[in-house]
């Protein structure tokens, strides 16, 4: 078992497996690193190309020594709620609300029995049954991601 220390060159996620280049040498493990390039680090090859122990001594190439030491290992990020516009956690809201929605829209309306009487009306109908499924899942999304929550505090603290 031999201890590395150095910069990380370069950061890579491929076949379910993590990889780092350091030193020159690539080292990786089937769980996460929390470094990014040009963190150093220091961590046990475990006698091979492994990586277990990483500890990121400084961050952004290891230019500031005062930067604490994190540990490595899989740590997802701590969803926010209310959940926040711009991360992958709201595309999931999103979706989600709309697939109950529109299962929500075909419980409520049974079109296996309407005939319409040109292209136009049905696909005027169609668009009007997606509206509708729209509209709800935002209702689903305000709450799903806390939107309504957030808005209903801000509303109490400004009185």
């Amino acid at each position: 078992m031999g201890m590395q220390r150095g910069v990380v060159e370069a950061k890579s996620n491929k076949f379910g497996k993590t990889s780092i280049l350091v030193n020159g040498n690539w080292f990786g493990s089937k769980y996460g690193f929390s470094c990014e390039k040009g963190d150093e680090v220091e961590f046990d090859d475990m006698g091979g190309k492994m990586v277990k122990g990483l500890k990121v001594l400084s961050s952004g190439g290891g230019s500031s020594s005062s930067t604490p030491a994190r540990s490595s290992g899989y740590s997802p990020k701590v969803a926010g709620f209310p959940v926040p516009v711009d991360t992958k956690d709201r595309a999931i809201v999103r979706q989600n609300s709309l697939g109950h929605a529109v299962t929500l829209v075909k419980g409520l309306v049974d079109v296996s029995g309407l005939e319409y009487e040109t292209w136009e009306v049905r696909e005027k109908a169609t668009e009007q049954f997606a509206l509708l499924a729209v509209d709800i899942a935002r209702i689903f999304e305000n709450y799903s991601s806390g939107d309504g929550d957030a808005e209903e505090a801000r509303a109490e603290l400004e009185d």
